[in-house]
């Protein structure tokens, strides 16, 4: 929050949250998948 403020983002554009990637299985979480988690890799070229 303070180095958002410092930038300029006033309090009131700021939404702190308590979800943890670890527990809730409602997000991607390579700590809590490990091994099991899959990879994706994607290029863009402009020619």
């Amino acid at each position: 929050r303070l180095q958002l403020e410092s930038r300029g983002v006033g309090r009131d554009r700021i939404l702190l949250s308590n979800s943890c990637t670890i527990s809730s299985s409602k997000y991607f979480s390579f700590r809590r998948q490990k091994d099991l988690s899959g990879r994706q890799v994607s290029f863009v070229i402009c020619a």
